[in-house]
């Protein structure tokens, strides 16, 4: 059985859409703290990014707020928590190979 890196697998802009989302409900429909939109944002758009195929490279969402401002900061740290679990997902699929 060939070793497959979990960095590896990556979708196209709609499946990586889909799943991000997918990610996104599951993160935020159990019981938690609250988090503000611009941190689920960010969070959507780590798991989208990280899990979309480098040829679509142009369509990677950046960050829509000013440097130094309070929804950069909750952005960015939702992006944090969102590419940790699009990792995980990324772990767990190859794993199911």
């Amino acid at each position: 059985m060939e070793h497959v890196n979990p960095k590896d697998i990556r979708f196209n802009p709609t499946l990586a859409k889909n799943i991000a989302s997918d990610l996104l409900t599951n993160s935020f429909t159990k019981p938690r703290d609250p988090r503000s939109r611009e941190y689920k944002d960010g969070f959507h758009a780590a798991a989208f990014n990280t899990l979309l195929q480098v040829k679509y490279k142009d369509q990677l969402i950046k960050p829509p707020f000013s440097k130094g401002s309070c929804q950069l900061d909750a952005w960015f740290s939702g992006y944090e928590e969102g590419r940790t679990e699009a990792r995980s997902f990324q772990i767990n699929y190859a794993d199911s190979f």
